[in-house]
């Protein structure tokens, strides 16, 4: 395997820390140096935390062992700057040239840039690009396929089994809109033109749906009823919901595939509700008491969850301007975040 241009200049910052730590009369273990430097976004490209590990142990003040390092560093023109942080050692890439370095590399090495075997016996999910299926794909959702796919192509080379998927949103507020247009077309003024691409046509019944509800808000509650219905198994309403979707799939996976696109696995949002995996995905949390139902107030018959009750909740879910999170309306229609959670809570094998 050739050595990457990350390894090169994590190898280079290493060493050069290493001879000015040796000439400032401290002893360092190359390996634990090696070990103290990593990419970053805090202070620099790059930063060394080995000043707090020597200050620690010889006693002293890190900012005085990190600028006694600093100022014995030599360098050449692969670092653009040094300085020094709260006793970090901080090093900015000469950006032109380490992105010349990394493209002569991908000439050079062709298919083995960057081939490795360090993701060997391990799997990664990567899911994209996860669009509701009722109109195209505009430059947005292209964006987010080629990167997952670049992301999916990249871990395979370094040694993971990757399973790419694509999450099928086909129970959303917009597949409800698509779907009642479908339904009326007379009262949207368009009809299905069969020999146009079934996503750009469905597209068009989506957008020509949004128009009308601003000029007859009162559809919304028809709309709501068309929500209800195609959530529930053997319903009319579910089966041309089914149909609708495939068609709708299949249509835009001819877009995908000519950009080279492709995924191992479909989830389909009506699946993790009809195979009951939201039943016991709900169960789980209920028999954990992270979720509880309401029998009063704003929250009425419905199965929230309480940011606040959670014990050991991450910070990114800390300090949010609601913290009550909605699973399952007080009408029994279940939210996006509900069957989110399940499909999570499958993929990590809580559930079967």
């Amino acid at each position: 395997m050739n050595e990457s241009e990350y390894s090169k200049i994590i190898n280079y910052i290493t060493t050069i820390l290493s001879s000015a730590i040796s000439n400032c009369n401290y002893t360092v273990n190359i390996e634990e140096v090696k070990s103290s430097v990593s990419f970053t976004d805090k202070f620099a490209d790059i930063s060394s935390t080995i000043a707090l590990k020597i200050s620690k142990q010889e006693s002293k003040n890190p900012l005085e062992v990190s600028k006694q390092i600093m100022d014995k560093i030599n360098t050449n023109n692969s670092l653009d700057s040094i300085n020094i942080k709260n006793g970090f050692i901080n090093f900015n890439l000469n950006r032109a040239k380490f992105s010349k370095d990394v493209i002569n590399s991908i000439i050079k090495t062709h298919e083995s840039f960057l081939k490795s075997d360090i993701g060997k016996g391990k799997k990664i999910i990567v899911e994209y690009p996860s669009v509701n299926p009722a109109h195209p794909l505009h430059i947005g959702h292209i964006r987010s396929a080629l990167l997952g796919d670049t992301i999916s192509n990249l871990l395979e080379v370094c040694g993971y089994k990757v399973e790419r998927q694509d999450y099928i949103d086909d129970l959303g507020l917009q597949s409800a809109q698509a779907l009642w247009g479908m339904m009326n077309q007379e009262r949207i003024g368009i009809k299905f033109n069969q020999s146009k691409k079934y996503d750009h046509m469905l597209g068009d019944i989506y957008v020509a749906v949004n128009k009308k509800i601003k000029e007859s808000p009162e559809l919304k509650e028809d709309i709501k009823e068309i929500s209800e219905l195609m959530e529930q198994e053997g319903t009319y309403e579910s089966k041309l919901l089914k149909d609708m979707v495939e068609k709708f799939i299949k249509s835009e996976y001819k877009t995908l595939f000519d950009l080279g696109v492709f995924h191992n696995l479909l989830i389909w949002e009506s699946d993790i509700l009809h195979t009951n995996l939201l039943e016991k995905a709900l169960k789980v949390l209920s028999e954990h008491k992270i979720t509880e139902k309401h029998t009063e107030g704003k929250y009425a018959n419905c199965i929230i969850i309480d940011l606040n009750k959670l014990k050991n909740r991450s910070k990114k879910l800390q300090g949010l301007k609601e913290n009550i999170k909605v699973l399952v309306r007080s009408n029994n229609i279940t939210g996006y975040l509900a069957k989110d959670i399940a499909f999570h809570m499958w993929k990590f094998g809580i559930l079967e």
